[in-house]
């Protein structure tokens, strides 16, 4: 028998606790087959006559009612909740108690029964503090409990494909790229920048649409849209979802992104997303292999999930210089195993924009695809999509295959593809390459700042192309979701 602490507390209440609850909330792991609860507090009974005054001034009973001697006893009760019902509780007085329970047996008061995985709660109840100071502490151990299985080690490559295919029916209308940074911070969380100078920088870059996404919270998106109504540049509600375990963006109207982050654990993540999903927001798992504990708790994706399929978007390349980021050449490798294993699930860039650009720092943005004249709906569907791609600095004007098809659209097979592209902001030196889920298919020097390609393939097993670009120091400054082959019908 095994026994590991899930959670210890020390605690000092004072009188304006009375008749108030503390709610601690713990996580109880796989595999746990007993709870055991130590509880102590002290003193018990209070006698000292200057410390009960407060009482009953606070009850508005005359100090003619209290007689030296008078004594009263602090009584606080602990209730127990798991992560689907009330577990009991035991009203007594006790200055130490020991609470145990399991499949089979509980204490006085408790509720034997399945210790189910995920977040507990234990509850004190202050029915009565009469002292000046109550201390005590509580001591929680769990039996036999495995310690949490991160993902620090897995792979998305090995997931489960489940998905339903998107509906990628090409534009009908002209159409052109907008720089957008979706992932930005203001001093509503932890930035450094009020959300006044971050527009001012984003307006000075030329980003047209600038995504608000804050940790855990949405407080700062109805004061940039009030910000940018006379500015070339408009707002996309967002949100940092910001856990224990990963850190995902939420995007979408503000109503559905508000959500209370410490419902979310190791357990019930999946479940989570998808009812996150329930309403129409796209959600982008975010530096999913950045440094996690002890240096960023949370900054690295350990969620295990079965499947991808309430994942719109992995953001593959994160912060200032990800081309020269091993975590982002981590992330890239692992979207481009997703691709090759079936699976449609758009790449994106985000700045986590916390402060000004400082030196010789270089950063990406995402490029969109959207329809002239787009309304915050279009930008969204172009991200959920993956009408984009992510660049340092080079720029696509059109990358079409035969005629009609861009990136994010999906075209039945043919027998010759063709494919054209139109880029410039390029060096000499750079590379264009073309890819399709496992082979590099097509590879060309830049002479100049610009670039016309014109291609025709023939490919019967390709289900997808693809763009990169590297410099002259083989670092990849731009790649582009895929355009998609085949069709949307699994069964054909």
């Amino acid at each position: 028998m095994k026994e590991r602490q899930l959670f210890k507390q020390d605690f000092t209440l004072y009188q304006s606790s009375h008749q108030s609850h503390i709610h601690y909330e713990f996580f109880v792991p796989k595999g746990t087959e007993e709870l055991i609860i130590h509880f102590e507090y002290g003193p018990l009974v209070e006698d000292h006559y200057e410390d009960l005054l407060p009482t009953f001034e606070r009850e508005g009973i005359g100090l003619e009612h209290l007689q030296e001697g008078d004594s009263f006893r602090n009584l606080i009760t602990l209730s127990l909740n798991d992560p689907k019902q009330f577990r009991g509780a035991h009203h007594y007085f006790n200055l130490n108690q020991t609470i145990s329970l399991n499949s089979k047996e509980a204490s006085q008061g408790f509720v034997a029964g399945e210790i189910h995985p995920g977040n507990w709660q234990v509850i004190l109840s202050c029915h009565g503090i009469f002292s000046n100071q109550v201390k005590g502490s509580i001591e929680i151990i769990g039996i036999n409990a495995e310690p949490p299985r991160l993902a620090q080690q897995a792979s998305f490559g090995q997931i489960q494909v489940v998905q339903d295919l998107k509906d990628r029916q090409p534009y009908q209308q002209a159409s052109r790229f907008v720089k957008t940074e979706l992932h930005a911070h203001t001093i509503h969380s932890d930035a450094q920048q009020t959300t006044q100078e971050l527009i001012d920088q984003a307006v000075k870059e030329g980003i047209a649409w600038l995504a608000i996404s804050d940790h855990n919270t949405i407080t700062a998106i109805e004061e940039a849209i009030r910000l940018v109504e006379d500015q070339p540049i408009q707002v996309i509600p967002g949100l940092e979802f910001t856990t224990f375990y990963g850190h995902f963006l939420m995007h979408g109207a503000p109503r559905y992104l508000f959500r209370n982050w410490t419902e979310v654990n190791l357990t019930n993540v999946g479940a989570y997303l998808d009812y996150l999903k329930e309403n129409p927001v796209n959600l982008t798992i975010a530096h999913p292999f950045d440094q996690g504990n002890p240096w960023c708790t949370g900054c690295r994706w350990d969620y295990q999930l079965a499947d991808l399929r309430s994942i719109d978007a992995i953001e593959i390349w994160n912060y200032v210089n990800p081309h020269q980021s091993q975590s982002s050449e981590e992330a890239y490798q692992q979207w481009v195993q997703l691709l090759a294993q079936g699976y449609e699930i758009a790449a994106t860039a985000g700045h986590d924009w916390h402060r000004p650009l400082e030196g010789d720092e270089e950063v990406a943005r995402s490029y969109l695809l959207v329809e002239e004249n787009e309304t915050l709906d279009q930008v969204l569907q172009a991200h959920q999509l993956g009408r984009s791609y992510a660049s340092i600095r080079p720029l696509i004007h059109h990358f079409i295959l035969n005629d009609h098809y861009q990136l994010g659209d999906r075209m039945q097979e043919a027998e010759d593809y063709h494919i054209r592209l139109s880029m410039a902001s390029l060096e000499p030196g750079d590379c264009v390459m073309i890819f399709d889920q496992d082979q590099l298919l097509i590879e060309e020097e830049v002479q100049d700042v610009s670039f016309i390609g014109d291609w025709t393939l023939q490919s019967r097993s390709s289900r997808l192309f693809r763009l990169e670009v590297k410099n002259n120091k083989d670092e990849r400054i731009l790649f582009t979701n895929p355009i998609y082959l085949g069709s949307a019908d699994p069964s054909e």
